[in-house]
Parts: C-alpha cells; sequence; structure tokens
C-alpha cells in the first residue's frame, strides 16, 4: 500500500480479510459451490479437471496460490483420497 491510498482502512480489512482461513480459500480454490465443494473428509472437489491446461486456460483459473496461503489450503486442493 502506498501512501498515496485513498482508502487504507479497506486495504487493511482485504488484506485481512485474504489471510483469513475463507480469504484464502477464495483465493487458492474460487467459489465454493460453483468452482468446489467440500467432501464430508474436509478437502475440496473442484468442479473442473485442475490438470486440464485448456479447461484452466479458457475460464481464467490461476490456482497458483497467495503470497499469503498456507500449506494446509494448497495441500488439500491436491489431495486425491484414492
Amino acid at each position: 500500500m502506498t501512501k498515496s491510498s485513498k482508502d487504507p482502512e479497506a486495504a487493511i480489512k482485504f488484506i485481512e480479510y485474504m489471510r483469513s482461513d475463507e480469504g484464502t480459500r477464495l483465493g487458492d480454490w474460487g467459489i465454493e459451490g460453483e468452482d468446489y465443494k467440500m467432501a464430508d473428509g474436509g478437502y475440496p472437489v473442484f468442479s473442473y479437471n485442475t490438470n486440464d491446461l485448456d479447461v484452466v486456460k479458457k475460464n481464467g483459473f490461476v490456482y497458483w496460490g497467495l503470497l499469503a496461503d498456507t500449506y494446509i489450503t494448497q495441500g488439500l486442493a491436491r489431495y486425491q483420497p484414492e
């Protein structure tokens, strides 16, 4: 955030939200119910093939992670129960 920020309080609230569990899941996984749903085991099941680069590019998904994400959200996104 720069000194010329018009609303530093809003910027801080945004950063705090994105560092929360909910914000991290939104940034890493997308919108629950649209991009993924949570399985009973507590991991996301995506509504598309995350390894299909054509689908990823077409939809503009860039799940590279956030600067403040955790190994938990990254690991759960790659979890396969089988």
